[in-house]
């Protein structure tokens, strides 16, 4: 267990606060901690990334070290929508800890998403599209 100054939520506390309900007496301790969490296993974010035995490592690592009361489970979330449009992106190797960087889209990636839908945030989720 991580050696937090309060016990750590249960499910049900953390769910009563996703539907909004009364808050407990500490409030919950849920930092996002994305990238940065290679740092607690000596890794990169780029190895973290494409490993899912480092990323177990490093998230246990960060659960032991910091003691939220619920993890983040993600590494990369800026790239994760330059690649859904076709983006390549860089991983580093070796000690280079900087992040993962997204490259241009091929032109033929970028007409199509050019031709998608768009979602209309003011309708309702079953019509979202137009």
């Amino acid at each position: 267990m991580p050696n937090s100054p309060h016990r750590t939520a249960t499910r049900a506390e953390i769910e009563n606060t996703l539907r909004c309900g009364p808050p407990r007496a500490v409030p919950l301790f849920l930092p996002a901690i994305y990238e940065h969490k290679a740092w607690f296993i000596q890794s990169t974010p780029s190895a973290i990334s494409r490993d899912g035995d480092l990323l177990t490592r490093a998230l246990l690592a960060e659960y032991e070290a910091v003691g939220p009361d619920a993890l983040a489970i993600g590494v990369d979330v800026c790239n994760l929508e330059a690649e859904s449009v076709g983006c390549t992106v860089s991983f580093y190797e070796g000690d280079d800890t900087s992040i993962q960087a997204s490259n241009r889209a091929t032109t033929s990636s970028t007409s199509a998403t050019i031709s998608r839908k768009l979602l209309n945030p003011i309708l309702s989720r079953t019509d979202a599209c137009r």
